[in-house]
């Protein structure tokens, strides 16, 4: 679907949204994506309201007056139970719902492996989407579970990534040559257990190159005893200054339903400053990297010490995918671009809404 103008005979400016998120504000799905999307509605309208969702439904009963308020609700990834979503669908002229995780899949770090889903999520997440009158998700492979479990309008929207200025962040990313660098990787603390996979091709990097540093930024340092990885503590106000660190950006993933459901936000990130990076090749990884062009997706140990190790000897190398990384970025997963399609398919989904149940 297309997005109204502002001379179609609905004025969206008319229609009262409300937005339920997951969590605080440092939520990455909230802080990242959400927040992101909607950027490009003006809050001085007066009409969107952007609430936290609280933990309990006693608490989730000071969300009624918001609800009663409301023409359409946007839920962003939480699952409510059947009584409370038939609540927001019965209140709600327009339900819509956003994703960005197979939540629905057990997550790999647990002993149950990520093939399976969990009965009661899954059922829970089918529910919702076959109520909403649209479904926004990160990637194609969200879609495709959404559809099969009966969303009937679907838009896939990436998360976007914030460019940071018209220039580097890192100038001298280019420029340094192959002793000193550091391999970065940045994330939650439930992620860590990913960068297990490639524990023993870090340990071959920093045999062969015992110069080089590899940097976790996250709430929690990685336990590892094969390499000698140094912690650093992330913070939103400091996230930027401590992405320019990192040469050669890291993201490993196992190869499961839940993981396939994950976004690559981690890659968009280091492709905005510019930063080079070695991801494993699945789910949304595949889609924004093209192997040799904007980055590399190495499969299994050794092609990760291999390019690794190609890299850190080649400055040319990393400078012009480094380049190619920050200019896919730009053209196709910038907050302009990115909240711009969001709120033009959103825009065109509430005015269906409105023409169908008046002002």
């Amino acid at each position: 679907m297309t997005g109204i103008s502002i001379h179609d005979p609905v004025n969206i400016e008319d229609v009262r949204l409300l937005v339920l998120t997951v969590s605080g504000d440092n939520t990455p799905s909230v802080r990242y994506r959400i927040k992101k999307l909607l950027s490009r509605y003006d809050p001085q309208y007066g009409n969107i309201r952007i609430r936290n969702i609280p933990k309990t439904p006693n608490r989730r009963l000071r969300l009624l007056r918001d609800l009663i308020w409301a023409d359409c609700v946007l839920i962003q990834k939480k699952l409510f139970s059947g009584p409370e979503l038939r609540l927001i669908r019965w209140l709600a002229k327009g339900l819509f719902y956003d994703l960005d995780d197979a939540i629905h899949y057990v997550h790999p770090s647990k002993k149950i492996p990520g093939e399976g889903p969990v009965k009661n999520v899954r059922e829970k997440m089918a529910l919702t989407v076959s109520l909403c009158d649209g479904v926004f998700v990160g990637n194609q492979y969200l879609k495709t579970e959404v559809e099969e479990m009966g969303a009937s309008r679907v838009k896939v929207v990436p998360t976007p990534v914030q460019i940071p200025g018209d220039e580097l962040s890192r100038p001298d990313l280019m420029e340094r040559s192959g002793t000193g660098l550091v391999l970065g990787w940045i994330g939650t603390a439930e992620n860590l257990f990913y960068l297990d996979i490639i524990q023993k091709p870090l340990s071959v990097i920093q045999e062969r190159f015992p110069d080089t540093r590899v940097v976790i930024i996250s709430s929690s340092p990685w336990a590892t005893d094969q390499v000698d990885a140094e912690f650093i503590k992330w913070s939103p106000e400091k996230e930027e200054e401590y992405l320019g660190m990192i040469d050669i950006g890291l993201m490993p993933l196992t190869d499961d339903n839940y993981s396939r459901g994950k976004c690559g936000f981690k890659i968009l990130q280091y492709m905005s400053a510019g930063i080079p990076t070695l991801a494993s090749p699945v789910g949304a990884n595949n889609d924004i990297i093209t192997h040799g062009r904007n980055g590399y997706l190495p499969a299994g140990n050794d092609e990760w010490v291999q390019l690794a190790g190609y890299m850190i000897e080649s400055t040319d190398d990393r400078r012009l995918l480094g380049e190619a990384a920050r200019q896919t970025a730009i053209e196709n997963y910038s907050v302009k671009k990115l909240s711009a399609e969001y709120r033009a398919v959103l825009d065109g989904w509430m005015a269906d809404i409105q023409k169908t149940y008046g002002p």
